[in-house]
């Protein structure tokens, strides 16, 4: 109650177990501007979150509550004491802000910056026994559960909170302009609110990317006046959300995928489309690294994801086992091919010692045999009696030329063949082996 009277800014921290919104909060830190640190041992006495008037604190609009990077504290908080936090000042937030006027650097190219490192650079007290505690922690992941609270364990959360306020806070705030005012909140309240209502804070951090990058591209093609300029392939990708002048698509038309771009988004606005054709805009979980990776300073680990790279992918699933090279190269089933390293590699040898098999049949062969392989390496197999496949028919080589169109991301390559020599579908399948005699232009 004194502490609200009083009007002050306090710093505010939190320790727990895997903290964030599926962790536990053990212990709640408050410090004020007079150096005084109170530590509610939220485990022991669940109670003291009301009776004490720690809810009515951290809930405040008038008081500003001084964190540094507060979002696993916040959602421990709101999932575990129903706990709504407002009225934050985020250091991590302030200092990605700060990078911005002094550097120009955006907030989510930002990187993440510890509570030392911002002490060391506003010459505040260190927490002196951060790393000691922080290995400690990697042995024990349920250190901050432990009780009786030992002197180490309060003097570590009575120091991540002292150098706060006033120090930090007032280093920090009196340095952001009124202009970044309205970012700077924005980005304390998406701090607040990124594991409580995540969809939301994630367009808005998207919103604000695609924001930046347009302006820059605006800005890019202001000040450029070459007629060939070049943009990256994200650049291209914005052009969408741009309305080009005509002496602005005159520069773009110099280079040939940027005109591709051009055309295919006239005939996207003559057709009166408005899709998300061709969008393939990955944004991250939010605006930048420091705010964005998920655990707390003690806790390194993070959900995982159910798209991961290390999901077993179904056989004959795209990027699975099964998936052919080229038309004439198939996966080989359960009942063809080798069964053992030992025999592939025999039949290898074979094929490489044959010399009476030209280069074309070579390939082929020791393509089915390493899609044989691959298939059983991760498959039960059903044992079979080994045998080579048949080499495939010798197709007839004719005369071509060929011409490479690039358009960043597709490559399109055209076969010619003069009049007469048309190949049959399956000699026109483009072959995985250099083509001889083959005139190429850029």
């Amino acid at each position: 109650e004194d502490i609200i009277k009083n009007g002050q800014p306090v710093g505010f921290d939190g320790e727990g177990v895997n903290l964030g919104p599926k962790g536990q909060l053990t212990l709640v830190q408050i410090s004020t501007v007079s150096g005084q640190v109170i530590i509610f041992d939220v485990q022991t006495t669940p109670a003291i979150m009301t009776q004490g008037g720690l809810k009515k604190l951290l809930e405040s609009e008038h008081i500003i509550k001084v964190v540094h990077d507060c979002r696993n504290d916040s959602a421990a908080l709101f999932f575990q004491c129903d706990v709504q936090v407002r009225n934050v000042f985020d250091t991590q937030a302030a200092h990605a802000v700060l990078q911005l006027q002094d550097t120009g650097k955006p907030v989510y190219k930002v990187k993440n910056v510890s509570l030392n490192a911002l002490c060391e650079l506003y010459n505040a007290p260190v927490n002196p026994m951060k790393e000691q505690v922080k290995n400690i922690y990697r042995r024990d992941q349920k250190f901050w559960a432990r009780r009786p609270l030992t002197r180490d364990m309060i003097c570590y959360a009575a120091a991540d909170v002292l150098a706060l306020v006033p120090t930090i806070y007032n280093a920090m705030a009196s340095q952001i302009k009124p202009e970044f005012g309205n970012l700077f909140r924005e980005l304390c309240e998406e701090q607040v609110l990124l594991y409580i209502q995540a969809d939301e804070v994630k367009n808005r951090k998207k919103q604000r990317k695609v924001e930046t990058e347009v302006a820059d591209l605006r800005l890019k093609l202001a000040t450029v006046q070459s007629k060939n300029i070049v943009l990256s392939n994200r650049e291209i990708r914005l052009l969408r959300y741009i309305e080009l002048t005509e002496d602005d698509k005159e520069k773009l038309k110099g280079s040939y995928k940027v005109a591709k771009k051009l055309e295919k988004l006239e005939n996207r606005d003559n057709r009166n489309l408005d899709s998300d054709e061709d969008d393939d805009y990955d944004c991250d979980t939010g605006d930048y690294p420091s705010l964005d990776s998920f655990g707390s300073n003690m806790s390194e680990h993070s959900p995982a994801s159910p798209e991961s790279s290390l999901s077993p992918r179904p056989l004959g699933s795209p990027g699975g086992a099964c998936t052919p090279r080229s038309t004439n190269s198939p996966c080989v089933g359960p009942g063809s091919g080798p069964v053992s390293l030992a025999e592939s590699m025999q039949m290898v040898d074979e094929i490489l010692a044959n010399g009476n098999l030209d280069r074309m049949d070579r390939i082929e062969r020791l393509e089915s045999i390493l899609s044989a392989a691959t298939h059983h390496a991760l498959i039960v197999p059903v044992p079979p009696t080994p045998t080579i496949p048949p080499p495939p028919a010798k197709p007839t080589m004719v005369d071509s030329e060929t011409q490479t169109l690039s358009t960043g991301d597709i490559v399109i390559t055209k076969v010619y063949f003069p009049e007469g020599q048309a190949p049959s579908s399956q000699e026109s399948t483009p072959q995985n082996s250099p083509k001889k005699g083959t005139k190429m232009q850029a």
